[in-house]
């Protein structure tokens, strides 16, 4: 099992052997593809937050305009407040 590696960078672009047999071209090291996981983590954790982001952007209006129409006896705010708590 092979996994395609190249660099944006750099003229390098390797194969990593997966199953530990022999391998085309330059090998790379533990640490080197252990950093190119991690990257390719940062970048996941980038379009993560920007969804989050995108999400409360837009829900954040909805529900203060749902909270000033709420008429209780807590209040209008503090119905919102302990739903929001209890769904983090």
């Amino acid at each position: 099992m092979f996994c395609l590696v190249s660099f944006p960078n750099h003229s390098l672009t390797g194969y990593v052997d997966l199953d530990g047999g022999n391998s085309e071209g330059p090998r790379l090291s533990k640490s080197r593809v252990v950093l190119l996981n991690i990257s390719f983590f940062g970048f996941n954790a980038m379009y993560l937050v920007l969804c989050v982001e995108v999400l409360m952007f837009i829900t954040g209006p909805l529900v203060g305009m749902k909270s000033d129409r709420i008429v209780s006896k807590y209040g209008k705010r503090r119905p919102i407040m302990l739903a929001s708590t209890l769904l983090l």
